[in-house]
């Protein structure tokens, strides 16, 4: 595993980055609040149009800032949910063409195939562990670097058919999915945009509050609303940018389904015909 996933922000529980989010915004208001009415006989009306108009430009650059970093975030859980789905088909295509191979390479590639899909299902209990999550990593790279060998080693000492080309480009597909998923799985907002979010939100309520105490009149509800919302959706991106954790999590549904294929019997003469599929 690489460094990306020992990242602070990634690895800190989502309730405890909610909870020190929105304390830091309101404290952010009041202290806003506080300059504001400290100054308030120094400064003119002017000035408090001009506080005013400064607002309006930072919350518009907050929600812009946050639109286009929801979108992202959204982006990348979709294109992670489809990794899923087509390693998935992947490894049910090679599992139903490894039928029309001769034995004993039919039940060993097919067992290193059950193995293999087995170690792709990453269990929810440890999807906060980057040990457990590096050592799934790992064992699957293990079974997978004996797939190639043991199709090549079925297919020597005679003339290639195209059931032979058919099963060597599926089992490449596998690998391929394999470096994809850990690309998706990488592929994460890096952290000066989250900061960036953090900072442009605590000067957003800063300001609200500054404007406030210019007027000396605090305004304890709007502020609050303001605050968790902007914490709320910082969160949700947050969460939407952890793909192996939070309460926003990507499915491995597809995977348990192909396993679940793998141990039904099915005849020979079905697994036949839709082997030699493209």
């Amino acid at each position: 595993m690489d460094d990306p996933n020992l990242q602070i922000l990634y690895w800190t529980p989502l309730w405890l980055l909610a909870v020190a989010l929105l304390l830091g915004l309101l404290l952010a208001a009041e202290g806003g609040f506080r300059m504001g009415r400290g100054v308030r006989e120094r400064q003119e009306q002017q000035a408090g149009t001009l506080v005013g108009t400064t607002l309006g430009g930072v919350l518009g650059l907050l929600a812009l800032l946050l639109a286009f970093t929801y979108s992202i975030a959204i982006m990348r859980t979709e294109q992670r949910k489809q990794a899923v789905v087509a390693e998935a088909n992947a490894l049910g295509t090679a599992y139903l063409r490894a039928a029309c191979l001769a034995e004993p390479t039919r039940s060993q590639l097919r067992s290193l195939l059950r193995d293999y899909t087995d170690t792709r299902i990453l269990a929810q209990d440890g999807a906060h562990s980057p040990s457990e999550i590096r050592a799934a990593i790992a064992e699957s790279e293990r079974i997978q670097a004996k797939l190639w060998p043991t199709a090549a080693r079925g297919m020597a000492n005679r003339p290639p058919t195209l059931v032979d080309s058919l099963m060597l480009a599926s089992l490449n597909n596998v690998i391929d999915m394999h470096t994809t998923r850990l690309a998706a799985g990488r592929d994460r907002l890096p952290e000066i945009i989250v900061l960036m979010l953090f900072g442009v939100g605590a000067i957003a309520l800063w300001l609200t509050g500054y404007a406030m105490g210019l007027a000396s009149h605090r305004h304890v509800f709007l502020t609050t609303t303001l605050a968790i919302l902007c914490a709320s959706v910082t969160v949700v991106i947050l969460d939407l940018d952890r793909p192996r954790g939070g309460l926003v999590r990507v499915s491995q549904q597809s995977l348990i389904d192909a396993r679940r294929a793998m141990d039904e019997e099915v005849p020979a003469t079905a697994t036949m015909g839709a082997a030699l599929l493209p």
